[in-house]
């Protein structure tokens, strides 16, 4: 647990203090990590207290960056 000037306090997982003791040995193909997925469009709704007239509805590819869409709605705004 951390405690901050303020006395919040906080819970620190323990992977984030320690370093790791073992890693994993299996392979994404070997976790069936590796899906091949299709192109398609994904029709989002975003709401937000930030967006005063109403929620912002964006359509893209499923292969769009996050930093893509975040650029989006700063536009947006």
């Amino acid at each position: 647990m951390c405690v901050d000037s303020r006395f919040n306090k906080y819970e620190v997982p323990v992977f984030c203090i320690n370093e790791p003791i073992t890693y994993a040995h299996q392979t994404i193909a070997e976790k069936n990590l590796n899906y091949e997925y299709s192109d398609a469009i994904v029709n989002i709704k975003v709401r937000s207290a930030m967006f005063p007239n109403d929620d912002i509805k964006l359509s893209l590819s499923n292969a769009t960056e996050i930093e893509v869409v975040k650029s989006t709605l700063r536009l947006t705004k």
